[in-house]
């Protein structure tokens, strides 16, 4: 998966010789089409899989993602989805005229199927930082 950093690989669930394993990533923290590159921002991604396909499918997922700018401790709002099986969410953050280092973080809650154990869990994620900027007089996108 280029652009991706994985942030989990660990069986989540087992019951019996049944599994259940999410994996999380973010892209890479970049300019944003949707805000005519004006915003920073990443997305966070949590697929399930499993031996009982149907069972991963509906594993239900919550997820949350915000952005920080960690030059001068900016923090976007927090951003939230939830569905079954895979979900994506991203969040976003003003991109300034001078360089600025920005990284997204987030969270995720699992709840397996019954019969799992355990039946649920939660874990942490983060993205690469990266440098950003914006043109100071034209306010386009720069890269640093």
């Amino acid at each position: 998966m280029a652009g991706k950093r994985l942030i989990s690989e660990t069986p989540l669930a087992v019951a019996g010789i049944k599994t259940i394993k999410c994996e999380g990533s973010y892209d890479y923290p970049h300019l944003g089409k949707s805000s005519a590159y004006k915003k920073v921002n990443a997305h966070f991604t949590v697929t399930c899989v499993g031996t009982i396909p149907s069972d991963a499918r509906f594993t239900q997922l919550t997820i949350s993602s915000k952005m920080l700018d960690t030059t001068d401790g900016r923090v976007g709002l927090v951003s939230r989805t939830s569905g079954r099986g895979r979900v994506m969410v991203g969040g976003d953050l003003a991109c300034l005229a001078p360089t600025h280092r920005y990284r997204a973080v987030g969270a995720a809650s699992i709840l397996f199927p019954p019969g799992y154990t355990p039946g649920s869990a939660q874990a942490r994620a983060k993205s690469v930082e990266k440098r950003l900027a914006r043109d100071p007089d034209t306010g386009n996108r720069t890269w640093r």
